[in-house]
Parts: structure tokens; sequence; C-alpha cells
């Protein structure tokens, strides 16, 4: 039996409801078995026509497509990737669902969870819950504050930002400290959206970097980008 969720939506005080089959993602798997696939129904039991995007907390996760469009009592499928190489232990993830009718819009979340079983090498990738993220370096300028959101399930996540910290602070001879901000806590995720409202940026990947009015969308954006975020910083 396929398990059912009824995600109920708000829009000006009118019930819209939304059934997703399965209702979350649950895997065992092994780092060296390739991409996993979970297709998922959903259905608008509402008469009236709803837009959805799909914004996933991780970049190992992957969703096809990222916008739906449904009509009344409609329903269609979308495919949910999730890459689980160089990864080890249990996965945690989510899925945003933002929900739009006309320009009323409401949350929900599709949760992905697992258990992602090492390799034969035994080799851990995971970092430590009292890791250092400012990394030493000679204290000639004062450090550069910025914020990291991210999906705490995302362990790939933690241990992207502190190499790119480490890389970046010695090829550039600065200071760094990121404070982490978990999307999972309600009111980070609020006080993130409201971010990217107000500099008029919509919310398109995780994990991002917010720094003096820049904000940074997914693993590639930041990786080719806050290197020259950071120069300019200094050159103004």
């Amino acid at each position: 039996m396929i398990a059912a969720s009824l995600f109920t939506l708000f829009f000006c005080g009118q019930e819209v409801s939304l059934v997703f089959k399965p209702s979350a993602w649950n895997f065992v798997t092994n780092q060296s078995s390739g991409p996993l696939e979970q297709k998922v129904a959903i259905e608008n039991q509402h008469t009236d026509k709803i837009e959805l995007t799909f914004t996933p907390t991780s970049p190992r996760l992957t969703v096809s497509p990222n916008t739906l469009e449904l009509g009344g009592h409609e329903t269609d499928h979308i495919t949910i990737r999730y890459d689980p190489s160089s990864i080890q232990g249990r996965v945690a993830i989510q899925t945003v669902v933002r929900a739009r009718k006309g320009n009323s819009i409401s949350l929900q979340y599709f949760p992905v969870t697992g258990k992602v079983l090492v390799n034969s090498s035994g080799k851990d990738d995971s970092i430590q819950s009292n890791t250092q993220l400012e990394t030493p370096q000679e204290k000639t300028t004062p450090p550069l504050f910025f914020e990291y959101f991210y999906d705490s399930g995302c362990k790939g996540c933690e241990i992207f930002i502190v190499r790119e910290m480490i890389t970046l602070q010695k090829k550039l001879g600065i200071r760094l400290h990121v404070s982490m901000r978990d999307i999972r806590e309600p009111e980070i995720y609020d006080t993130y959206t409201h971010v990217l409202d107000a500099l008029g940026v919509k919310e398109r990947a995780y994990p991002a970097i917010v720094f003096q009015g820049t904000v940074l969308q997914g693993e590639q954006e930041i990786e080719q980008e806050l290197e020259d975020v950071l120069r300019k910083y200094y050159t103004r």
C-alpha cells in the first residue's frame, strides 16, 4: 500500500489540498550504487489551478520538473533523484514545495530520509559537530562574516563550506567566519526568505551564502563566484 500525505494549504482563508503519493521517500543504499530515483504523484484536490515550485535543500537532491502546474482535481508526477556518492550515514533532507494560487503563496515540505552504507574503503567524509569553521590565519585583517543557509541533514553541505573556507583563506590571505543557519528551524527559514524578498532574489538552490547584500545559491554558484565577491569587497 502506498502511503499518501494530505497537505492542506490556505490561500486567503480558502482551503487548498494537495495529496502526495508516497508521502515521503526513505531509502537504504551504498555510496557506489549510483543515483537513486523516486517518482511522486501529486494530486490537486481543489477546483482552482495551483502552480508548484520545488527547491531541494541539498545539492545532491534534484527534482524534475522543478515547476508544475496543476488544474483543479488534476494529478501529475515529479521525479526526485539523490546522489549518494562520497556520503555515508543517515540522510535527512527535504524539498521545499512552494504552492502559488494567484498572488498567494504557501509552503510545505517533502521529506527525504535514508541511510548510505560505507564502501569497503571505510573512508568517512563526515565532520564532527565541534569542527572549528574559522581556520587559523595570520591576523593582518579583521575576519569577514557571512551567513550560510543549509539543511543540517545534508552532511555534504557542511563539508563543502569548510573546504571552501580553507581554500579561499589560503588563496586570498584573509580570515572568514561563517554563521551556520539551519533552514529546518522555521524562524531561520522565514528570515532567509524575507532577505530574498528584500533583495528581489528568487529562492533557487541550497546551500546558500548571504554576504553584504549578495546571495549565492547552490554549490556551483558559490564555487564560481564567492572568490570574486570577496575580492570586490576588499578593493571597493
